[in-house]
């Protein structure tokens, strides 16, 4: 992920954290995603591992935007998904 797609990233999470308040599963979702960006940086031997937490982690707050109609959220959330390395490519994005 570029450092734009982590800045586009820390935005949407401020905007789903503030416009989904009362949505517990998203709240819980905006911390997990920060944790998993915190061990990238912390430890990136094991960034493969800390990516595919990321990306369901990101999945289920995109879900969660979709069930709540912050379709903006849930657009921006799907465009970072697409940015992060898959399982079956690893280097088609760095972290």
């Amino acid at each position: 992920m570029d450092s734009f797609s982590q800045i586009v990233l820390e935005d949407t999470l401020e905007l789903a954290a503030n416009v989904m308040t009362s949505v517990e599963r998203a709240l819980q979702d905006v911390q997990v995603i920060r944790g998993y960006l915190n061990l990238l940086i912390l430890d990136p031997d094991n960034a493969p591992e800390y990516v595919q937490g990321l990306r369901q982690a990101i999945a289920d707050l995109k879900d969660a935007a979709k069930e709540n109609e912050q379709f903006f959220i849930a657009i921006r959330l799907e465009n970072i998904i697409r940015q992060l390395p898959s399982q079956n490519n690893p280097t088609e994005s760095a972290v």
